[in-house]
């Protein structure tokens, strides 16, 4: 069975720190921690250590300082989705066009000038671009 005892060096912003837990089954839980000693925690709840894929804690000091540490006991899990029957790989010839499909955007003109621009998400500041493979303009 496995507990964890958390430990920080200065006061919380919580009451304790926030910690949680991931099971081989997929199972997620929050572990419940009680006071120890001065800024010491442990987890109120023991897991069976063959059950657990990972387990984390994260906690937030009075200056806001957000810290996470996570601790894995299984590698994480490789999802490979080309495994089914219905899977082709296409293939074919690669060829070479003069039309612009990707938008391969640069400043021009008026472009570093930055303006009001009215479209429909309103007033909004914006810059004008052209594609350097189509002459095609955009605002962005």
């Amino acid at each position: 069975m496995v507990r964890w005892v958390v430990r920080s060096d200065e006061p919380l912003f919580q009451t304790t720190p926030f910690v949680g837990d991931k099971r081989q089954v997929r199972h997620v839980s929050v572990l419940p921690c009680h006071t120890i000693g001065d800024y010491t925690w442990e987890t109120s709840v023991a897991l069976p250590r063959a059950d657990l894929a990972k387990a984390g804690v994260a906690a937030t000091d009075t200056a806001g300082n957000l810290t996470i540490v996570l601790i894995r006991y299984l590698p994480e899990d490789i999802i490979i989705d080309d495994a089914d029957a219905e899977y082709a790989e296409r293939s074919g010839a690669w060829g070479s066009t003069s039309q612009c499909l990707m938008g391969d955007f640069e400043p021009r003109g008026n472009a570093g000038q930055r303006g009001l621009c009215e479209g429909r998400m309103g007033a909004h500041d914006c810059r004008l671009w052209v594609c350097t493979m189509c002459s095609r303009k955009s605002r962005l």
